[in-house]
Protein backbone atom coordinates (compact mmCIF):
# COMPACT_ATOMS: atom_id res chain seq x y z
CA UNK A 1 0.00 0.00 0.00
CA UNK A 2 3.05 2.24 0.57
CA UNK A 3 1.95 3.57 3.65
CA UNK A 4 4.79 4.43 6.09
CA UNK A 5 4.36 5.65 9.83
CA UNK A 6 7.36 6.28 12.36
CA UNK A 7 5.24 7.33 15.47
CA UNK A 8 3.94 5.23 18.22
CA UNK A 9 0.79 3.63 17.77
CA UNK A 10 -1.87 4.98 20.26
CA UNK A 11 -3.69 2.31 22.45
CA UNK A 12 -6.85 3.99 24.27
CA UNK A 13 -8.14 2.23 28.03
CA UNK A 14 -10.42 3.31 30.22
CA UNK A 15 -7.75 1.46 33.56
CA UNK A 16 -5.81 3.84 34.74
CA UNK A 17 -4.56 1.02 36.83
CA UNK A 18 -3.70 -1.00 33.63
CA UNK A 19 -1.69 2.00 32.04
CA UNK A 20 0.72 1.81 35.11
CA UNK A 21 1.15 -1.61 35.63
CA UNK A 22 2.42 -1.48 31.69
CA UNK A 23 4.36 1.51 32.31
CA UNK A 24 6.09 -0.17 35.63
CA UNK A 25 8.98 -2.54 34.73
CA UNK A 26 8.14 -3.99 38.57
CA UNK A 27 5.86 -6.36 38.61
CA UNK A 28 4.14 -7.12 42.36
CA UNK A 29 3.60 -10.25 43.97
CA UNK A 30 -0.33 -8.98 43.88
CA UNK A 31 -0.45 -9.02 39.74
CA UNK A 32 1.62 -11.79 39.25
CA UNK A 33 -1.71 -13.29 37.67
CA UNK A 34 -1.36 -11.21 34.73
CA UNK A 35 -0.82 -13.16 31.10
CA UNK A 36 1.29 -12.98 28.21
CA UNK A 37 -0.25 -9.97 26.27
CA UNK A 38 0.39 -7.26 29.31
CA UNK A 39 3.89 -8.34 28.85
CA UNK A 40 3.26 -7.76 25.55
CA UNK A 41 2.28 -4.59 26.22
CA UNK A 42 5.24 -3.71 28.28
CA UNK A 43 7.91 -4.87 25.70
CA UNK A 44 6.00 -2.02 23.50
CA UNK A 45 5.55 0.50 25.62
CA UNK A 46 9.14 0.46 26.72
CA UNK A 47 10.33 0.61 23.07
CA UNK A 48 7.96 3.44 22.16
CA UNK A 49 6.09 1.49 19.41
CA UNK A 50 2.86 2.28 21.89
CA UNK A 51 1.27 4.72 23.67
CA UNK A 52 -1.12 4.36 25.98
CA UNK A 53 -3.69 7.22 26.65
CA UNK A 54 -6.42 7.17 29.64
CA UNK A 55 -10.06 6.93 27.52
CA UNK A 56 -13.25 8.13 30.17
CA UNK A 57 -15.33 5.26 30.58
CA UNK A 58 -18.39 7.61 29.01
CA UNK A 59 -16.26 8.52 25.59
CA UNK A 60 -15.05 4.80 25.24
CA UNK A 61 -16.56 3.92 21.99
CA UNK A 62 -15.79 0.84 21.99
CA UNK A 63 -18.55 -0.18 24.27
CA UNK A 64 -20.80 0.13 21.38
CA UNK A 65 -18.93 -3.38 20.01
CA UNK A 66 -18.24 -4.98 23.25
CA UNK A 67 -21.30 -4.15 25.73
CA UNK A 68 -24.96 -4.68 25.41
CA UNK A 69 -26.18 -0.60 26.24
CA UNK A 70 -29.47 0.80 26.51
CA UNK A 71 -30.59 2.29 23.64
CA UNK A 72 -30.06 5.99 24.76
CA UNK A 73 -26.14 5.23 24.97
CA UNK A 74 -26.15 2.90 22.38
CA UNK A 75 -27.62 6.09 20.03
CA UNK A 76 -24.63 8.32 21.21
CA UNK A 77 -22.25 6.23 20.70
CA UNK A 78 -23.40 5.22 17.38
CA UNK A 79 -23.86 9.30 16.80
CA UNK A 80 -20.18 9.97 17.91
CA UNK A 81 -18.87 7.29 15.48
CA UNK A 82 -21.17 8.69 12.79
CA UNK A 83 -22.43 5.43 11.64
CA UNK A 84 -25.23 5.34 9.69
CA UNK A 85 -27.65 2.24 7.98
CA UNK A 86 -28.86 2.08 4.63
CA UNK A 87 -31.93 0.83 3.09
CA UNK A 88 -30.70 -1.95 1.21
CA UNK A 89 -31.11 -1.55 -2.30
Amino acid sequence: MGVTFNGATSLYCDNKSAIEIAHNNVFHERIKHIKIDCHFICQHCAQGTIQLQFVCSRDNTTDLFTKSLLPSRFGDLVYKLKLTSTPPS
